[in-house]
């Protein structure tokens, strides 16, 4: 029997995209459980609330940073040089590795969507990859795809120029320097304004550069990886519903190139026929039709439950906001990973039919 490989930032990937689900789907308004702790005396109560998880744009940063660092990682191991060939196939491997699913989903949801009622420029905006300039309207989460493709135009360009830099000890500490600067600065870039979650990524590359791998056959990665990944949105939700959305999105990118460090650093025990693994792993595989696909269902679950619970109410509005929930959410989980597996395998597949296949080696 040929033994799977265990992908750890895979299973991250999906970790994020059930976080998202979780983000929207408890923000979503009338019956949404944060207004019960609003209203609460309690020290529990304004506990939970000061950690609720206001919205899924944390697990999005989550996202922009494996893409910073895979995307260096092609170049740093030569999968990619720097020459007309191998751009044109890098940009052409991108393009249709996010392309076809994402104008698929974008045309259902035009068709079939109440929600979508995007201006000319806006449908332009979403096919072209520019609707974090024109707006967006078709399917609101898509506005991370044109954050997406505009770092894959840049990936090799940023790889070029540090690459080709002098590795003496001076200029090693003026690449990292540099790096922090066009961290920090990108911060406050109109347009460009997730460029920092990229190269922070990016950068996790320069750390693990001729580094050999640490044999561990003790720690558990998946533990390891559940925890960091619990306690730094944890802190995120903290900060930011403390309106300090700042501090909030650092402690929770240095948090994950930590993990990421890590998780690529140390050699684990194996794993391979681990099924609750492979499960995780393939919730990696299909996370970005889970992360498309979500939230136009999300939206049509909840707007039938809110009218269904209106006139069908279970007593208090605690109880009325946990039914909500639970209905909402099991909906929501069960009808995206459906959809997302069909669709990863016809869709996704159909166009990189060589997605993934390094995995199972």
């Amino acid at each position: 029997m040929q033994s799977k490989n265990i992908d750890y930032l895979l299973i991250l990937r999906g970790l994020a995209s059930i976080g998202v689900i979780f983000g929207h789907a408890l923000t979503y308004e009338n019956y949404a459980f944060y207004k019960v702790l609003e209203n609460s005396t309690s020290l529990i109560g304004k506990s939970l609330l000061s950690i609720y998880p206001m919205g899924g744009a944390n697990f999005v940063l989550i996202f922009f940073v494996l893409s910073g660092y895979l995307m260096g990682k092609l170049f740093f191991n030569e999968k990619y040089t720097f020459d007309k060939e191998n751009l044109l196939r890098f940009y052409k491997n991108r393009f249709f590795r996010i392309a076809p699913l994402l104008y698929f989903n974008l045309i259902i949801c035009l068709i079939f969507f109440e929600q979508s009622n995007p201006s000319f420029l806006q449908i332009i905006g979403d096919f072209f990859f520019f609707n974090n300039i024109t707006g967006r309207n078709i399917n609101l989460v898509t506005w991370s795809i044109s954050h997406e493709m505009q770092y894959y135009l840049l990936a090799p360009f940023i790889f070029l120029f540090f690459n080709n830099l002098k590795s003496s000890a001076n200029m090693k500490l003026f690449k990292y320097g540099l790096l922090i600067f066009l961290f920090f600065i990108s911060l406050h870039f109109t347009g460009l304004n997730y460029m920092y979650c990229f190269l922070a990524g990016f950068s996790i590359n320069y750390f693990l550069l001729n580094k050999e791998k640490i044999d561990n056959k003790k720690l558990n990665p998946l533990l390891v990886l559940l925890i960091t990944f619990t306690v730094s949105n944890l802190f995120f939700y903290f900060f930011y519903n403390s309106n300090n959305d700042f501090t909030a999105r650092i402690i929770l990118i240095l948090f994950i190139m930590c993990l990421i460090y890590f998780l690529e650093r140390i050699n684990f025990k194996k794993n391979m026929e681990n099924k609750f693994l492979q499960g995780l792993m393939f919730l990696g595989k299909i996370s970005y039709g889970v992360y498309l696909w979500h939230y136009p269902i999300l939206v049509v679950i909840s707007n039938y439950l809110i009218k269904y619970i209106s006139e069908n109410s279970y007593g208090t509005f605690i109880q009325d906001s946990i039914i909500f929930h639970l209905m909402q959410i099991i909906s929501t989980l069960t009808l995206t990973i459906l959809i997302s597996a069909v669709t990863f395998k016809y869709i996704e597949i159909k166009f990189r039919p060589t997605l993934y296949k390094g995995i199972n080696k």
